[in-house]
C-alpha cells in the first residue's frame, strides 16, 4: 500500500516538474511576443 502511495507522489512531482517547465517557457514566449 505505502509502495502505490509512494509511487503516485513520484509521479505528481514529475507532472508538476513538467508543467513548471511548460509554464516559464510560455511565459517566455509571452514576452518575446510583446517585446516585437
Amino acid at each position: 500500500m505505502l509502495d502505490i502511495v509512494a509511487d503516485y507522489i513520484k509521479d505528481l512531482e514529475s507532472e508538476y516538474k513538467n508543467l513548471k517547465e511548460k509554464r516559464a517557457h510560455c511565459k517566455c514566449m509571452t514576452k518575446e511576443k510583446k517585446a516585437i
